[in-house]
């Protein structure tokens, strides 16, 4: 199935009137974003070799590096738009170049490192203050919903768009069954999840050492605490310490490069919990962890009730940004008790949330409603299906999702 998925970033980047810096770590659909839903006159693609391609209009050619700067700056002062994708391949001497053409024209800066934002935007860079910055990452819930939406039923919309959010996989979806599908993802794409792991840390200019791959892995099994990380690397002799300050610089780290979300707990400052930002990864590290399944043959039967579960994790995190930019507020969970989301403004609950994308009775709902009663703020239970009704909590399927997501409350 093809289709575009359409992303508010675009409308962002368009409504800039001046120079824009683009970026976000690979395969998270930049190019794409750029070359298809923004209006442009030149894009420019700087390769891992140093060699450059312009596409003008339609009409695509080699350029030669040393030309770049002045044919740029042609550009800028004809009032024309120039994409430069991957600019932070190009020579350290580029953006003090460029900086003279300031602010004819629109010029727009890609790049896949986050150490590009240093760059840009450090004290000592040629060009602070001349470039809005757009990050870009996953796809926004709203946008993935209703692209999908238009192409399937809203029990599946909501299925796959928790992990569809990371476009690299759409191609490879024929949006029939979620779990066979994601397993099939995991199974035949190791190298690629893997692959682009280790290109963030290369475009970092960092080295992709044992200690990141195995907090990296740990996250992907389910581990989600800091203490949990120190404590296990500990054991296993990668640290000489069990001390969370071991590991906390290297999971900030992970969080500048977008690989790794912090999970705020409720009510508690000082506890931090961690998991992996891209669900497709998440559920290949599970699977390597409890399957080894990058070394031996392992069928979709086997492994169908972990997919599932993490499948079902990722609806319940996706469900939950959804309610935070409805309510414009903080997306908080709470390991004890145990609830799925909660949505916070000033540290006040305004909506809690459970979701249940499975079998679930009046007993399931009766113990959401135990487990919330001292929280003073309205309930909703979101479903796969239809059933139960309840006066104490709001039940909303997927088709109530969805609208929930494209109208703001």
């Amino acid at each position: 199935m093809s289709f575009n998925i359409k992303r508010q970033e675009a409308n962002e980047i368009e409504r800039s009137r001046g120079w824009a810096l683009v970026y976000g770590r690979r395969k998270v659909g930049k190019t794409y974003l750029l070359k298809n839903f923004t209006k442009w006159d030149n894009y420019y693609l700087v390769r891992k070799d140093g060699s450059l391609t312009l596409d003008s209009k339609g009409q695509i050619r080699q350029v030669m590096p040393i030309e770049l700067t002045m044919t740029v700056g042609e550009q800028l002062n004809s009032g024309q738009t120039t994409i430069i994708d991957e600019f932070q391949r190009l020579p350290s001497t580029f953006l003090d170049d460029i900086a003279a053409y300031h602010p004819k024209g629109k010029l727009i800066l890609t790049g896949s490192s986050f150490r590009i934002t240093k760059d840009v935007f450090g004290s000592n860079s040629p060009v602070l203050g001349l470039f809005a910055e757009h990050r870009i990452g996953l796809v926004e819930p709203s946008d993935i919903l209703s692209s999908l939406s238009e192409h399937m039923s809203a029990e599946k919309t909501v299925e796959f768009s928790a992990f569809a959010r990371d476009p690299w996989i759409v191609p490879h979806l024929s949006f029939q069954d979620s779990s066979e599908e994601l397993f099939r993802i995991a199974k035949l794409f190791p190298n690629a999840i893997t692959g682009l792991v280790g290109e963030v840390f290369q475009e970092e200019e960092r080295s992709y050492t044992q200690l990141y791959e195995a907090i990296l892995r740990l996250f992907g099994a389910g581990y989600s605490k800091s203490e949990e990380i120190a404590s296990i690397l500990s054991s296993r002799g990668v640290i000489k310490e069990r001390t969370t300050s071991a590991v906390i610089p290297m999971i900030n780290n992970m969080e500048s490069m977008d690989l790794v979300s912090e999970l705020p707990i409720f009510r508690s400052k000082r506890k931090k919990a961690y998991l992996l930002r891209s669900p497709i990864f998440e559920l290949f590290f599970r699977l390597a962890d409890r399957y080894d399944i990058e070394n031996r043959d392992v069928g979709f039967k086997e492994v169908e009730g972990m997919v599932r579960t993490v499948r079902n994790i990722a609806i319940q995190r996706f469900v939950g940004e959804i309610f935070a930019k409805a309510y414009r507020g903080n997306l908080e969970y709470s390991f004890d008790p145990e609830i799925d989301f909660i949505i916070t403004k000033k540290g006040s609950p305004v909506i809690v949330g459970e979701v249940k994308w499975g079998k679930y009775d009046k007993k399931d709902l009766g113990r959401f409603i135990d487990r919330t009663s001292d929280l003073g703020c309205p309930r909703v239970l979101i479903t796969k299906k239809d059933g139960i009704r309840s006066d104490e909590a709001d039940i909303i399927g997927p088709k109530g999702l969805i609208d929930i997501a494209s109208n703001e409350i």
